[in-house]
């Protein structure tokens, strides 16, 4: 067997599981209801022949994602033919599952709780080992669900988009009340999506900090292990079959010695609290509990953000009129304005003050740091939703597009082919916000 092959049954559990585990083996995942015999097959030609596996799924997705008639046929001159907007949709959808299927075989479902720190197979003291399987199975499912949700995200509001179109008579013209109700159809679909999304994240927020506010409650003295062992939501919580943990067991020690202050005299590393008196930038001091409350409020904001922007287009775009263009520009800017203050809260809350001294220090885990960067580069899609899109994004990039064009031999197929792909991503609410 490949060395870099890990199932669950072979997943590391913290030592006081050990002899429970070696009693009551955990079962394999829920894909072991597949006949035993042909997944044991299929294991073992995925362990022979994953990374050609991998390319041919690879460049299967970027061939269909960036295939230049999957965006011409978006367009609303095609409008009759249904099946060349939802075709590729579909299949590149079944190519996502696909490969996060052979990912699950391969690696094994992942052993993360869809946070940046922590992990399915640390236990929490007060909890029992049934209580942890319990725990991560949900854990596993929610995930699964989310993964699965935005996999098939295209297809689904593709395909609301033009089932409109097939209760129309082929012969009445695509007028504007029926474009305007295609895309209402496509952002109702799209509002549905962001309710599930929400209630499986924050299903994994509760499961996640209710862990660690009991901790707190429990102990008061444990603030900081508290605040370093709360992670953020990594990649929406989507499922990552080999993803890079951060335990919480070894991101305390790595805080406690990167607050630790003194001389080296080889004594035990030590902090207090009490001295550990957290500064917001451009605010005053706050305390441990300030800084999980900021943590927490933050991580609410960055998850209800989707749903909020597309409940409140879908809302603006049945008002229509100048209300509903009043409408857009306000939800653009609270969105904005949601997705900047979380950000600030989640960095606020894992500043802290070194001893007593003034220098502050950043206590984010890697993976913290480089979910946070994602998340501060996401901002870059406000240029592709409305008004901005229609105000600035759009005429900037014609203007550009007509300099690019005078490229002689391959300055207008490619101005047509970038334009579309802009108008593709500008269009679709999964593609602003998967």
């Amino acid at each position: 067997m490949s060395s870099d092959v890990l199932w669950e049954e072979e997943s590391p559990m913290s030592s006081c599981c050990v002899e429970n585990e070696q009693r009551n083996p955990p079962k394999c995942c829920t894909i072991t209801q597949i006949p035993v015999k042909y997944l044991e097959k299929y294991r073992r030609f995925l362990q022979r022949n994953r990374f050609v596996l991998s390319l041919i799924e690879d460049g299967l997705g970027r061939l269909v994602l960036y295939a230049p008639s999957r965006f011409v046929s978006q367009s609303e001159e095609d409008f009759y033919d249904d099946n060349s907007k939802v075709l590729p949709e579909t299949l590149y959808a079944f190519i996502n599952i696909w490969s996060l299927l052979n990912d699950a075989i391969y690696h094994g479902f992942g052993r993360g709780n869809g946070l940046t720190v922590g992990s399915l197979d640390r236990p929490v003291d007060g909890f029992c080992h049934k209580k942890i399987e319990t725990r991560a199975k949900v854990i596993m499912l929610l995930r699964t669900i989310l993964s699965m949700i935005e996999c098939m995200a295209p297809s689904l509001e593709v395909s609301a988009y033009s089932r409109h179109g097939r209760r129309r008579s082929n012969s009445q013209s695509l007028g504007t009340s029926q474009a305007h109700h295609r895309h209402l159809n496509a952002l109702t679909m799209s509002s549905k999506i962001e309710k599930i999304k929400f209630i499986c994240r924050m299903a994994l927020f509760a499961l996640n900090y209710s862990e660690q506010i009991k901790s707190f409650t429990l102990q008061k003295d444990n603030a900081m292990n508290v605040l370093s062992n709360m992670g953020v939501l990594q990649e929406g919580g989507l499922l990552e079959p080999n993803e890079h943990l951060t335990f919480s067991r070894d991101e305390n020690e790595r805080v406690k010695k990167l607050l630790y202050v003194g001389k080296r005299t080889g004594r035990q590393i030590r902090y207090n609290v009490n001295q550990v008196q957290n500064v917001m930038p451009l605010t005053a001091a706050a305390t441990p509990t300030t800084k999980i409350g900021m943590l927490i409020l933050g991580e609410l904001m960055h998850v209800y953000r989707p749903l909020y922007y597309v409940q409140s287009s879908l809302r603006n775009e049945s008002v229509g009129g100048n209300k509903g263009r009043h409408g857009m520009v306000k939800s653009w800017i609270v969105s904005l304005v949601m997705d900047l203050l979380s950000q600030r809260l989640i960095i606020a809350g894992k500043t802290v003050r070194k001893g007593g001294s003034e220098c502050v220090v950043d206590i984010s885990s890697e993976s913290t740091k480089e979910e946070m960067y994602r998340r501060k580069m996401r901002l870059a899609m406000y240029l592709l939703r409305s008004p901005v899109w229609n105000m600035a994004t759009y005429p900037i990039a014609e203007k550009i597009s007509r300099v690019i064009a005078h490229v002689p031999l391959v300055g207008k197929p490619l101005v047509h082919y970038l334009m579309d792909v802009l108008n593709y991503w500008q269009r679709w609410h999964f593609m602003q916000e998967g």
